[in-house]
């Protein structure tokens, strides 16, 4: 994949800052299945709108 700026990106390139959505902190801490490539991923938790490593 080519990497380029994130100021650069247009239509379909354009994506979240996030890789998980969680609606509340027990399911945040409950989630499971990731894989190593998940490492160093945000989430965000969406009854209180913060970011989560």
């Amino acid at each position: 994949m080519d990497m380029q700026k994130h100021e650069v990106l247009m239509g379909n390139d354009i994506h979240t800052p996030f890789a998980f959505i969680f609606a509340n902190e027990t399911e945040r801490t409950s989630a499971i299945g990731f894989i190593i490539e998940d490492v160093n991923k945000l989430a965000v938790q969406e009854d209180n709108g913060q970011p989560t490593f």
